[in-house]
């Protein structure tokens, strides 16, 4: 069948900002001869001199507005950066290299086959660069096409769990041994940077973490752990400016902390936000919607952000894209809502 043409047009510029056309119509005043400040003369006008004048004060008014703009525009607030942002990575001290351990060899199903792939999978889980290739050397070797173990490994799940679909969907993938150590190797650049970025503190509280405890104690969760109330958790968090992101650059800043933060601990150990820091990247997730982008590229980095970690899914999109456009609606904390609303 033949393939659709597809029009490649180029996307429709960015529409002007009041502070880029003032910027250009300034610009423009200059290269006709404003100037300012604007000089006293006792000498009587001319029609030249009144015109200048006129385009100087023109010009004035314009800066003036300039400058209103300026004060009024979101400023990147630095306290509040420097309370979410990882800790800096460490240079080891120990010069000792951990040699890799190779798992024991077990009989799990009686199938030799389905035993060795299980074997294999154990050793890349390792996250061992040296085990993993010689794991995948192993595995070419094998014969008999891996999605063939697979369905016999699934067979033996079945019989050993009749009736138990969750043990069932976890051989899914079973003869992916790539899938598996790419996952095995992001794990352990994981874990290693978790160690170099807290040491043996990987799990104590982040002064980020102790600001949000402080700042919600005392409210009460709902029917769920995570459900506190949006309003009051607003308003905790608005009653310190310090901590407040200032600008949507700021925003998207404390948000990659979160995520970085729950990635690198769940490399370590199985981990989760407390109910006050799920309520803070709720809240400042809530803030693309109420911040005002300060350019075109601040709001293309905001999209950037909401397409490459599902933001879009989220109840509040549809609000923090006319934000983007330059078109907020009125905010409503309990309307804007969380991923649950």
């Amino acid at each position: 069948m033949k393939k659709p043409q597809v029009d490649h047009q180029p996307a429709p510029p960015f529409a002007p900002t009041a502070m880029t056309v003032l910027t250009k119509v300034a610009n423009n005043l200059r290269q006709a001869g404003a100037m300012l400040p604007i000089k006293a003369t006792t000498e009587a006008p001319t029609p030249e001199s009144s015109h200048m004048r006129g385009l100087s004060l023109a010009l004035l008014i314009v800066e003036g507005d300039l400058d209103a703009l300026a004060a009024a525009a979101p400023r990147d607030n630095l306290a509040h950066r420097a309370l979410f942002m990882l800790p800096p990575i460490q240079a080891s001290t120990s010069n000792a290299v951990a040699a890799p351990d190779l798992p024991a060899q077990k009989i799990v199903t009686g199938d030799a086959e389905v035993d060795a792939v299980l074997w294999l999978r154990e050793v890349i889980s390792t996250g061992q660069a040296d085990l993993i290739e010689k794991a995948r050397l192993a595995a070419a070797r094998i014969k008999t096409p891996l999605k063939e173990i697979e369905k016999r490994y699934a067979a033996h799940v079945r019989r050993a769990h009749p009736g138990n679909w969750a043990e069932s969907m976890k051989t899914i993938g079973f003869a992916d041994l790539d899938e598996l150590a790419d996952r095995a190797i992001k794990k352990a650049v994981r874990q290693h940077e978790a160690r170099a970025r807290f040491g043996d503190a990987i799990f104590e509280d982040t002064p980020a973490e102790q600001f949000c405890h402080k700042t919600l104690k005392g409210l009460k969760s709902g029917s769920r752990r995570w459900d506190l109330d949006k309003q009051l958790v607003d308003q905790r968090f608005d009653a310190a400016p310090d901590q407040r992101p200032g600008t949507l650059t700021d925003c998207v800043l404390e948000l990659t902390y979160w995520d970085d933060l729950y990635w690198l601990r769940n490399a370590v150990s199985d981990w989760d936000h407390s109910a006050q820091t799920s309520a803070r990247d709720d809240y400042v997730f809530r803030c693309l919607a109420r911040i005002p982008p300060r350019d075109p590229q601040e709001a293309t980095a905001v999209l950037r952000y909401l397409a490459g970690n599902d933001g879009m899914d989220r109840a509040q999109a549809r609000s923090i894209l006319l934000n983007l456009v330059g078109a907020p609606e009125p905010y409503r904390a309990q309307e804007a809502g969380g991923d649950d609303a």
